[in-house]
This record gives structure tokens, sequence and C-alpha cells, in this order.
């Protein structure tokens, strides 16, 4: 009967013992979930207080701009929404994996990324991601601006897009394109003197194309007044308003961008009234 007892006493332990190893492995799992959510959201909010709201979020152009002490190399690996970034001990390259349709969000940093991004930063600063404070010893030293000097890394914000072959050049520039959106005709029949039908300002998001390549090269969206405003480098490009809609219906217009100027550029609209 001792012998019963004893047994019945070692089981119960023994059960209950892998009970509690099953659920520490459970809090482990949902600390680690925590603690790469805090790293993405901490990095955007320090971001966009530096660089601004991005429309479709952060991709590595961005945060390579909003914090000097990340490098290309820390990039490596790091995936997109619709793609991956990769290190070849020089330069960053981005690489599309997914097929068409393209989006204008096809290099923002994805939830993976992220997690291979602090994994990166990790190995890079010597410091494991055990918990919450280890997490908020590399989220100060990012934040610190202090660029830790590596002869095998470039922290210049470049990128060859393994699609066009191209260096573009991110941030910041000091030359690019302001206007407005104009919405018209507002009356099927405009009468001299009647303000009320003149054109009315549209807010609507503008794609950027580089005519170069046909690749796309930003988004930005005009305010509620109309006006809108994007840096960008030398060279040509096309601007496309996107209502999402039969009418209004916008045109794209084509722009050429010279070095240290601020073109302007007023878009139009078309509401479809006749």
């Amino acid at each position: 009967m001792m012998k019963k007892i004893f047994l019945i006493l070692i089981l119960v332990v023994v059960i209950l013992g892998l009970l509690s190893l099953l659920q520490g492995e459970k809090d482990r799992g949902v600390s680690g979930d925590l603690i790469y959510k805090k790293f993405k959201i901490e990095l955007w909010e320090e971001g966009i207080a530096r660089v601004g709201q991005p429309i479709e979020g952060f991709d590595s152009f961005l945060l390579l701009t909003a914090f000097p002490s990340l490098t290309q190399a820390d990039f490596d690996g790091v995936a997109s929404l619709e793609g991956i970034y990769t290190f070849d001990g020089e330069n960053l390259h981005y690489e599309r994996t997914k097929g068409q349709p393209f989006t204008s969000a096809e290099k923002t940093v994805s939830d993976d990324g992220y997690k291979t991004l602090l994994m990166n930063l990790s190995k890079r600063m010597g410091i494991d991601v055990i918990d919450e404070s280890s997490v908020n010893e590399i989220i100060r030293r990012i934040f610190s601006d202090e660029v830790e000097n590596d002869a095998d890394t470039d922290n210049s914000n470049e990128l060859i897009d393994d699609e066009t072959d191209e260096v573009n050049n991110i941030l910041p520039f000091d030359s690019g394109v302001v206007g407005k959106v104009l919405l018209g005709p507002i009356c099927p029949v405009v009468r001299e003197g009647d303000d009320s039908c003149n054109d009315k300002l549209y807010a609507v998001i503008i794609n950027v194309f580089s005519t170069g390549n046909d690749n796309f090269f930003s988004s930005i969206e005009s305010d509620k007044d109309g006006n809108y405003k994007v840096m960008l480098p030398p060279g040509d490009y096309v601007l496309i308003p996107k209502s999402g809609k039969m009418f209004p219906r916008c045109s794209e217009q084509a722009v050429t961008i010279k070095p240290s100027v601020l073109s302007e550029v007023n878009l139009s609209c078309d509401t479809g009234i006749r």
C-alpha cells in the first residue's frame, strides 16, 4: 500500500513539473512577442518624431535616416512586406520576392523584419535579447546616435535595387516639387462671375515614379487644402494622383527635377461633371 502511495506521489510531482515547464515555455513565448512589439513601437514613435509620419510605414532608408547609429549591415536578411534586404559586405540591396501587382508599401519593414533587425543588432552590440531590459539597452544605443565604426559596414543611405541595378540616394534632398491638387469642374455650366464654380482644392494620395525605369519612388498625400510637397533627387519623374474611384479621375504629370530647385507643379482631377 505504501509503495502505491509513493508511486502516486512521484507521478503527481512529475506531472506538476511538466505543467510548470510547459507554462514557463508559454510565458517565455508571450514575453518574446511583447519584446519584438516593444522594439517596433519604440522605433516607430521615435522615428516619427525625427523624420515625420511615413504614409506606408518605415523602410530601411527611413530608419537609416532617422537613426544614424544603424548600419546597412543591420538590415541583412530583414524582410519587407513584399521583399527582402540583403547586405553584401559593401552595399545594401533590396530584392522583390512577390509577383505583381507592385504596391507603394513593398519596401516597408514587416513584423518579421523587425525581429531580424533586433537579432542583428543584438549580435553586433553583443547584447543577448533575454528580457525587456536588454531590449531597452539596444534601443538606448540606437537613440543615442552614436555610430559604431565597423570596417565592413557603410552607413551611407544608399541601396542598390536588384531589379534595376541602380543606386537610389534616399534623403535628405534640397530639390523636389510642390503644388496644389485642383478638382473640377464643379458645375455643369460655369457662369462668369460665379466663384462657387471655381475648381476646388483636393486631398488625394500622389504616387511618384521615376521615368527612367518606371520604378516606384515614393508616395505622399496632399492636405485638406490640396497642398503637397515631395523632396526628390534630380531626375525625371511622373506624379500620379490616385483617387481610387472612377471619378474623380486625376491626370498624371511629368516633371523634371533640377539640382537645388523646388519646382511648382499643380495637378488636376476631373469630377466628370459636364
